[in-house]
């Protein structure tokens, strides 16, 4: 079996077909959040894998949400909403993203950080 790599996320599926056959899928992953660092602050691409293409990038840093977005019906804390969001990239791949609170915002706004991977 392939084994998990810095880069990639390696998932296997069960039962996919016949009773001895395993299907591996590999994906590239990428986080959006917002961090300060040296570099600066605010929401952006903080981590990917190689494979990730910087128009990729540019859909991934425009369609995921930031800054205390998530939306939640009032029956759960907002420390608990989940956000799950499937759409295409320019390249004809699909990117499946999962958002969730990140704790307090670190820029003074209030609100809650949002964590996205991607």
């Amino acid at each position: 079996m392939p084994e998990p790599t810095r880069d990639k996320a390696v998932f296997f599926k069960a039962n996919a077909g016949p009773p001895d056959e395993t299907i591996t899928v590999e994906c590239d992953q990428a986080v959006f959040t917002s961090l300060r660092t040296p570099m600066g602050e605010g929401y952006r691409v903080v981590a990917a894998s190689a494979g990730v293409r910087p128009e990729e990038r540019r859909v991934i840093t425009r369609v995921s949400p930031s800054h205390d977005s998530l939306c939640d019906d009032g029956r759960e804390s907002k420390e608990r909403v989940r956000a799950l969001a499937c759409y295409p990239l320019p390249t004809g791949r699909l990117c499946i993203a999962l958002s969730l609170p990140a704790g307090n915002e670190h820029t003074g706004r209030g609100g809650l950080r949002v964590y996205t991977h991607n």
